[in-house]
């Protein structure tokens, strides 16, 4: 019945965000916890009764519940969406790793490695600065291995809008020597961030023992010249990227 009405808010939301009212935001913000009913009446109730988004928020349970069409699932999630946003509001404080900074990094990696029991390959998306905006993880059913295609590469290379890329997987053993197989693969990364316009800063490997950085060893820059692809896009890393 509210199919259409949905489907046209939720289009303005991604295409024209900052014309949104705060009752119109709220309205969507209850899509997920209200699902078959109308939530354009009950945003206004909200807002009527607390007097601010924020008011809404930060009401009570029970204060909540006074609202008609507002039970206990609808006020728990309109009670967790604060809690996220006062704990989001600390992250800004707790910066994210920069990739150039290789000892932090690896540090990071170290910590998000340490107790992994299957092979799996995350991806970076790096923002101007090198700091993480977003990372992606994947794996296969296989403990002992894992593969992504070039396809996957590249749609998330454009959806996370990533300024450059970096590439690591673990190995479940010791050694964090690459195999012909990561080698290949590198091959294949590199040509789908030149292809997107998006430089691959590192291809890291992360063993029970050490690390191997791509970049580091030099074998990055080597395997970029026998891809004969031309110049690095966006001048390509320099002496301090891991």
């Amino acid at each position: 019945m509210h199919e259409g009405h949905r489907q046209r808010m939720l289009a303005k939301l991604e295409h024209s965000h900052e014309t949104l009212s705060d009752h119109e935001l709220l309205e969507i913000l209850l899509f997920n916890a209200i699902p078959r009913k109308n939530t354009n009446a009950i945003a206004h109730e909200l807002l009527l009764a607390f007097g601010s988004l924020r008011g809404v928020l930060g009401a009570e349970y029970g204060q909540l519940m006074t609202i008609g069409g507002v039970g206990a699932s609808t006020a728990a999630y309109l009670k967790c969406i604060y809690y996220c946003t006062q704990r989001g509001e600390v992250i800004p404080k707790r910066k994210m790793p920069v990739v150039k900074n290789f000892e932090m990094f690896q540090d990071h990696l170290r910590d998000r490695f340490l107790y992994e029991e299957r092979e799996v390959i995350e991806l970076y998306a790096l923002d101007a600065q090198y700091r993480i905006r977003q990372c992606k993880r994947f794996s296969d059913n296989k403990n002992d291995r894992v593969a992504i295609s070039p396809k996957e590469v590249g749609a998330f290379i454009v959806h996370a809008c990533a300024k450059a890329l970096v590439i690591v997987h673990n190995h479940l053993t010791y050694s964090s020597k690459p195999s012909p197989e990561d080698n290949a693969f590198t091959a294949k990364a590199i040509a789908i961030c030149h292809m997107h316009e998006v430089p691959l800063l590192d291809h890291i490997i992360v063993s029970n023992k050490d690390m191997y950085s791509y970049f580091l060893t030099g074998e990055l820059e080597r395997i970029e010249r026998t891809l004969h692809l031309g110049e690095p896009p966006m001048g390509g890393a320099d002496g301090e990227n891991s």
